[in-house]
């Protein structure tokens, strides 16, 4: 029902009945509901955790210090753990990527580097040379796609 008041107020001529088909559809085709955005929040949480920490403090009674030790606790939990190592933003440079192609029962490797450099003719050409005679029929297209 907020779906259906929302989409009717971006749409003021839109009918309760369009917009409820309208949502039905939607939930079909889209088969994940997001029921909230995770980053906002996380990030209202934060900020709220903090805040509170910071009101507590400037009372300085033993309550308030009560309430401070709950929120550090709060903060930890929604810190989480510090990771053992952050992700290397360059690793993707430091390997080689390869493509195997099998040539005479030989596997070949292609380097995506080598590949990426190729001019677009070279390439129609290796496609033609991959994928040339694997022609499939309608029946065969069919089933994979029923598969």
């Amino acid at each position: 029902s907020h779906a259906i008041s929302i989409h009717r107020c971006l749409y003021p001529k839109l009918s309760f009945s369009q917009a409820s088909e309208d949502i039905r559809l939607s939930a079909k085709l889209f088969k994940t509901m997001h029921t909230f955005d995770y980053d906002l929040i996380r990030s209202w949480l934060l900020e709220s955790i903090l805040e509170n920490i910071k009101f507590c403090r400037d009372r300085g009674t033993d309550q308030a210090n009560k309430i401070i030790s709950a929120e550090h606790a709060n903060l930890l939990r929604l810190v989480g753990d510090k990771p053992e190592e952050l992700p290397d933003p360059k690793r993707n440079e430091k390997h080689q990527f390869y493509i195997l192609i099998k040539n005479d029962n030989r596997d070949v490797k292609i380097d995506l580097n080598t590949l990426k450099d190729l001019p677009t003719a070279a390439l129609k050409e290796l496609n033609r040379a991959i994928y040339g005679g694997n022609e499939i029929t309608e029946t065969d297209a069919e089933d994979l796609m029923n598969t």
